[in-house]
Formats: structure tokens, sequence, C-alpha cells
């Protein structure tokens, strides 16, 4: 399974780095710019930090991103948390 998962800026975003720890498959994340400060004021951390649970770290002002294409498939965009 190909996943997308987007950090966006809301709070919560210990439970988007559970996601990624548990979900099985091929995980991608999109983080925002307050995703990104989201998650290093909550949890200290920086999103390339996450490496051990995604493929690959994305922003989202990355137009060369897989995903940015529609002849690209992915089976699942999750946004978490999601406010």
């Amino acid at each position: 399974m190909r996943t997308i998962v987007g950090f966006t800026g809301a709070s919560g975003v210990a439970y988007g780095v559970e996601f990624l720890r548990r979900c099985p498959g091929h995980k991608y994340l999109i983080a925002s710019k307050w995703g990104r400060r989201v998650l290093h004021d909550e949890l200290g951390l920086k999103a390339e930090e996450l490496r051990p649970w995604v493929d690959d770290i994305y922003s989202d002002s990355d137009l060369g991103a897989p995903f940015s294409s529609g002849s690209n498939h992915f089976d699942t965009l999750v946004i978490v948390p999601c406010s």
C-alpha cells in the first residue's frame, strides 16, 4: 500500500507520528511550513527525524513530488491530525 500522509499545522501532531510508526506499507510525508513548526513545538522533532518510518519527505510546495501528477497511483491520503 502507498500512503501519502499530510501534516498541516493542526495541533496534535503526536497522532500523525504514531500513525507513521504503525501504518504498514510505503509512506510519503508532506509537511507544510506550519506542520513542521508544530512538529518541532509539540515534540521537539524535525521532519527529517521521521525518515525511519517514511520512504520520503516533501514540502507542500514541491511540484516535483510524485503525487503532484495524477498519473502516479497512490492508495490513500491521510491528513493527521485534522481539526
